[in-house]
């Protein structure tokens, strides 16, 4: 979705809802196919944050975590522990197990790794407190400073509870320190 500033609205934001084309604001037929949105300050803070939450992440490859006994998955570098097997690509790294132990599983500088977690998951719930679902492993979790009502107004990979997002806790690179 794309969102434009309207030279004949200024106090609206114009929504294309056809990501193929950019919109023509000298032409009628486009301006009818857009979506106008009523702009106030709430509405252009919560577009931001929107913004914000979605594009933050700590990491977006494997080698962006500072632990190498760790894996990147939805922004969060968590702890993992190396398998007896040499790999090229994550693909290497699956075996007949369980799909949702594959799950947690790649490549990272040709060793495989598999994250460490208590229990294997399909969702949250799945997971006990303090903990959340990531890559169909249970792992454990932080609280964060954000408030929630549920998952939906938490970031991918975190978790509502008690009325605050949680998400994984950062591996250690040191006995006794975390990042």
């Amino acid at each position: 979705m794309q969102i434009f500033a309207s030279a004949y609205q200024p106090d609206h934001i114009l929504i294309n809802r056809s990501v193929r084309r950019a919109v023509s604001f000298n032409n009628v037929t486009d301006f009818k196919k857009c979506l106008t949105v009523k702009m106030s300050p709430y509405f252009l803070i919560s577009i931001l944050t929107i913004i914000a939450l979605g594009t933050a992440s700590r990491c977006t490859l494997h080698r962006d975590c500072v632990s190498e006994q760790s894996l990147c998955f939805d922004g969060y570098c968590i702890q993992a522990r190396a398998l007896p097997r040499r790999c090229k690509s994550s693909a290497n790294c699956r075996t007949r197990a369980t799909v949702k132990q594959n799950a947690g599983r790649a490549c990272r500088e040709n060793k495989c790794y598999e994250i460490i977690g208590d229990k294997l998951c399909t969702a949250h719930v799945s997971c006990d407190d303090e903990q959340v679902c990531i890559r169909r492993h249970c792992v454990p979790a932080v609280a964060t400073p954000t408030k929630c009502a549920g998952d939906a107004l938490c970031r991918i990979g975190q978790r509502c509870l008690g009325g605050v997002c949680y998400e994984p806790r950062q591996p250690s690179t040191r006995e006794g320190t975390s990042l």
